[in-house]
């Protein structure tokens, strides 16, 4: 163990500064403009408080390692959080370079690498600055050492101490968020197809072998993400509920029949990955890799390189692992493990091609395809905690002109988009992308079955306004009451109104003014000239409207399938 580690060490630091500046390049042209333009509502810390109440906060969503490291940084500036991140993150891509390299690609052809690594838009459904947490890029930098030491393993004799460091490793990176589990399979079962030089084994022996590092830190992290609250509960401890882990497996909860969620199954994955990539440019990816994974094992076949064959067939199928196993095509489960299924395909073409220059081009166009859909998705979500600052700063002011400065009700925020969030409303290519989930980590979030917290978030750190919140119980009964919903509703005359008890700010139902308020309305010349270029065309209109009745079947999906506040989801 130590020696695979002074090897990685002395291999680092062999690096040219060339493409240390290179990869670093890369980390801040599609990550940069966090730094001065954060696009959350409460910068960078979704937990506040203390060290201990933010570690805690973590805790109890089964991520403590997040929490450990969140904690660190519970008063840190976002400039500072987000500068210790991208360190962080450029540290993971050197040690994505150096996991190309031993494959045996060249520097430049290992760089490609990292870049369609670093620039797939994984976090489509995820809140949309997470990942640059310290936490998660320290989780991406035990990611990439693991599959280092995966890599080691394969090719030399078992060794029980480098055989422990990786499944320590991808228990720190589970411990931050479970979906690196996802992410760590799609790799290290890629790795088995780059290999030239460890076929020393069969791929089935090798798969076993991944199956056995993931299933031991699966168990690692559940002693120590549930072990505590087990004992806590046993005697006697009450532990606050969290929705932050989403650890349920739906074939053994709720009503429906096993055909019923195979058929939700279907249809998210339908929705999600076919669907959206008429849209998205990143998922567009994902199917070519995923079917060019497919091809290969074919290829293979007639060939009867048995060996590569099943490798690429796991590779292809490693996507659907855990969405099964779940029975829950929860996008932000999902999406982590897109970043090496497109970076590997894609060294795959390298390593295949007799026209290697020609494939590295190609390659580098969909690197640069890629950073631009990623960053272009910073922009708009900026542009929108942008807007919801503008209006609710607004909301604000009329609620201290008729309560006061200090108000003692609470205060309910109802009414909006109904069926889907209005960030994504009007920004194709990022329409309706999160089709299944209601994913209220991200802006403006306005739903009638779902507390808008960012919309609080905004009020009180942007603007200072800081109001008591309902009761769920009594939030879902107004969100629900369409008299109160069809009544003046903002910016009229009106939109503020008590019931209850509760100070009501309504924002209408899902043909409301809300959305005449977005950030087309107050566009500068350069912005408008951007969105012309994101392919914001009359195809995708056409598209978009023709296709209303499929959307439509989100209605019909089971709750399994939908990622809702905890005590909202569908009986």
């Amino acid at each position: 163990m130590k020696a695979f580690l002074r090897n990685v060490g002395v291999e680092l630091s062999a690096t040219s500064w060339r493409q240390f500046l290179a990869v670093t390049f890369v980390v801040f042209a599609v990550y940069g403009m966090l730094l001065l333009n954060p696009v959350t509502a409460y910068d960078f810390n979704a937990a506040k408080g203390d060290f201990l109440q933010v570690f805690l906060t973590y805790f109890f969503m089964h991520r403590i390692v997040q929490g450990l490291v969140a904690g660190v940084f519970h008063d840190f500036t976002p400039f500072w959080t987000l500068v210790v991140g991208l360190g962080l993150l450029t540290c993971a891509g050197m040690l994505i370079l150096l996991l190309f390299k031993r494959l045996g690609f060249n520097k430049g052809h290992s760089l490609i690498g990292v870049a369609l690594w670093l620039s797939t838009p994984f976090f489509f459904n995820r809140s949309i600055y997470q990942h640059a947490f310290p936490s998660e890029t320290l989780a991406f930098c035990c990611d990439a050492l693991a599959m280092l030491g995966w890599l080691e393993l394969k090719r030399t004799q078992f060794n029980k101490y480098l055989w422990t460091l990786v499944v320590a490793l991808c228990a720190i990176s589970a411990s931050v968020y479970q979906a690196h589990v996802n992410l760590l399979l799609t790799g290290l079962m890629g790795i088995v197809v780059l290999d030239q030089k460890g076929r020393n084994k069969t791929v089935i022996m090798e798969w076993m072998q991944i199956a056995g590092i993931l299933f031991a830190s699966v168990i690692v992290w559940f002693v120590i993400n549930h072990g505590p609250m087990l004992i806590a509960k046993l005697i006697g401890i009450e532990i606050p509920k969290s929705g932050g882990a989403h650890d349920t497996i739906y074939w053994f909860t709720g009503d429906h029949s096993f055909l019923v969620n195979v058929k939700s199954l279907f249809v998210g994955l339908v929705l999600n990955w076919v669907y959206n990539a008429f849209f998205v440019f990143g998922l567009r990816c994902v199917l070519v890799a995923i079917c060019f994974f497919f091809a290969m094992s074919i290829v293979w076949c007639i060939k009867r390189k048995w060996y590569c064959a099943l490798a690429s067939i796991g590779v292809a199928l490693s996507v659907f692992v855990f969405p099964v196993i779940q029975c829950s095509f929860a996008n932000l489960r999902t999406f982590y493990c897109f970043m090496p299924l497109i970076a590997l395909s894609g060294m795959l073409l390298l390593q295949m091609s007799s026209r290697r220059l020609l494939t590295a081009v190609l390659m580098t166009i969909v690197a640069l395809g890629l950073a631009h859909e990623t960053s272009t998705l910073y922009y708009y979500n900026w542009k929108v905690k942008e807007h919801d600052k503008l209006h609710m700063s607004i909301v604000a002011q009329d609620l201290w002109k008729k309560y006061g400065l200090k108000i003692n009700k609470p205060v309910a925020i109802i009414g909006g988009w109904k069926h889907y969030p209005t960030c994504w409303e009007d920004l194709r290519p990022f329409r309706q992308l999160p089709l299944i989930n209601y994913p209220f980590t991200t802006y403006s979030n306005m739903s009638c079955i779902s507390v808008p917290r960012e919309i609080y978030m905004v009020a009180r750190e942007k603007i200072g306004l800081l109001v008591p919140m309902p009761d769920l119980q009594t939030y879902s009964r107004l969100c629900a009451d369409i008299t109160l919903l069809n009544s003046p509703a903002y910016p009229a005359s009106g939109y503020i109104v008590e019931k209850d008890g509760v100070i009501v700010v309504n924002l209408g139902l899902h043909n409301s003014q809300w959305g005449v308020f977005r950030y087309k309305d107050y566009a500068t010349p350069n912005e408008k000239l951007l969105e012309r270029t994101l392919r914001l065309n009359k195809l995708d209109n056409f598209l978009f409207e023709a296709t209303s009745p499929f959307r439509k079947l989100a209605k019909d999906y089971p709750w399994t399938l939908v990622l809702e506040p905890e005590g909202l989801a569908k009986k």
